[in-house]
């Protein structure tokens, strides 16, 4: 999954973000609408690729409280 760089996991169900960000390193599109998730985790932060994340009709807590993920950095 090292060379993915688009990602669409709109209308999923997905209510968290899966803990594997060293596979995403490459992402440059990542949409998650229409899910139920709530929160960020802090490595959002690395996706230093990232140019457009969609997070549309999601109830997301506003401001935006940071997930913290354990062992990565």
């Amino acid at each position: 999954m090292e060379g993915l760089e688009i990602l669409d996991l709109s209308k999923n169900n997905i209510t968290a973000f899966p803990d594997i960000p060293n596979k995403l390193i490459n992402l440059k599109v990542l949409s998650l609408t229409h899910n139920g998730i709530y929160t960020l985790p802090t490595y959002m932060t690395s996706f230093d690729k990232l140019k457009v994340f969609k997070v549309a009709s999601n109830p997301i807590e506003w401001p935006v409280r940071i997930q913290p993920t354990y062992g990565y950095r």
